[in-house]
């Protein structure tokens, strides 16, 4: 890839808990890290679909003794998927979603 010229860009949620807390509210790792529930605390099915709907807010149920060890492994991962990419020469540092959305919390 070094040779190619291609260029990617690798991007992360620095907020890892808040990483975490929207993959459970989209249905992601079929409850590994918790859940998404409803205003009356009953389990949300809409998972990805929630966000056409804002009306109705789902909340993340985390199961607490797993998610310390999920963000641990998920930081893991994102420094070993870095450093690979960053080996084969397509990026440099990874950049961080709150960098790139912070101009609207500015304006």
């Amino acid at each position: 890839f070094r040779d190619s010229g291609i260029k990617g860009a690798l991007v992360f949620r620095r907020n890892t808990l808040d990483w975490n807390v929207c993959r459970v509210r989209d249905c992601f790792d079929a409850g590994a890290r918790g859940y998404p529930v409803g205003e009356d605390g009953k389990r949300d099915e809409r998972c990805f679909n929630r966000r056409k709907d804002p009306s109705h807010p789902t909340w993340a149920l985390l199961k607490a003794a797993r998610i310390v060890e999920k963000m641990q492994r998920d930081t893991e991962i994102r420094a070993d998927t870095a450093k690979r990419l960053q080996d084969m020469g397509l990026v440099t540092t990874p950049i961080y979603a709150e960098d790139l959305l912070s101009f609207e919390r500015k304006a």
